[in-house]
């Protein structure tokens, strides 16, 4: 069967709420088989049963859950990795905190101290690295560096020049003569981008 991740792509990585060990997962298993056999024989008095071994069902979940502070930490990574997603799908429109936070269903502040805490970065942060990142490959693939600037959401070559020079401390013609003229690949500065 596919993964969650294949399934809802949108979605990020999955978030576990039951962590199963083996003796938890078979009798789990072993219950909706239970709960499948009564379901296709329907004897008398089937619905109590049914609602007996779904009260089972339901009792080897709760005392295999994940501790709640686990729980939390998941769907924290759940969303931080679902706005990821959402930055790098959207990269050339012009995203504002407000709409990322409330893409994900957080408060600008909550998903501000969340973001920085799981990449290091501020969202607006990571959002300038990841133009830079783009810009910085369609120059390697020869686009031109107005054209690159604008793909990648970033407003003009001359602001694109400055956010190379903050990030990288490299003046803007080095670069791109390193990436037309030297074969350097993008991979090596977007490796310092990442550690800035």
């Amino acid at each position: 069967m596919p993964e969650f991740e294949d399934l809802f792509p949108e979605y990020g990585k999955r978030t576990q709420i039951f962590q199963l060990d083996d003796s938890g997962l078979k009798k789990a298993i072993d219950l909706s088989f239970e709960l499948n056999r009564e379901l296709d024989e329907k004897a008398p008095g089937h619905r109590e049963m049914i609602s007996v071994l779904l009260v089972k069902l339901l009792i080897v979940l709760w005392r295999n859950r994940m501790p709640q502070t686990k729980l939390q930490d998941n769907i924290l990574s759940f969303r931080i990795n679902k706005a990821l997603t959402f930055i790098e799908k959207n990269l050339e429109k012009k995203l504002t905190l407000k709409e990322i936070a409330q893409h994900v269903a957080m408060s600008e502040s909550s998903f501000r101290h969340y973001f920085k805490e799981v990449t290091k970065f501020s969202p607006i942060q990571y959002l300038q690295i990841l133009r830079l990142k783009s810009a910085l490959q369609m120059i390697f693939t020869g686009k031109s560096v107005n054209e690159s600037a604008t793909l990648s959401g970033l407003r003009d070559s001359s602001y694109l020049g400055r956010m190379v020079r903050k990030h990288l401390e490299i003046p803007m013609h080095e670069i791109v003569d390193m990436l037309t003229n030297s074969g350097m690949t993008p991979d090596v500065l977007i490796e310092k981008l990442m550690k800035s």
